[in-house]
């Protein structure tokens, strides 16, 4: 995910996803990802809770 998201600002766009059986490693990956940048978890994932 890191190396997916190199470059683009996870704060400044909207990430849709498939979600499947992998949900939780995929998701979890995106996390990290966005944290590694900077972004507060919570606006990491507002689409996924909403």
């Amino acid at each position: 995910m890191k190396i997916l998201f190199d470059g683009i600002p996870l704060d400044q766009v909207s990430v849709s996803m498939t979600m499947n059986g992998a949900v939780l490693p995929v998701l979890a990956g995106y996390i990290v990802a966005a944290e590694e940048q900077g972004v507060d978890q919570k606006r990491a994932v507002r689409h996924y809770s909403e």
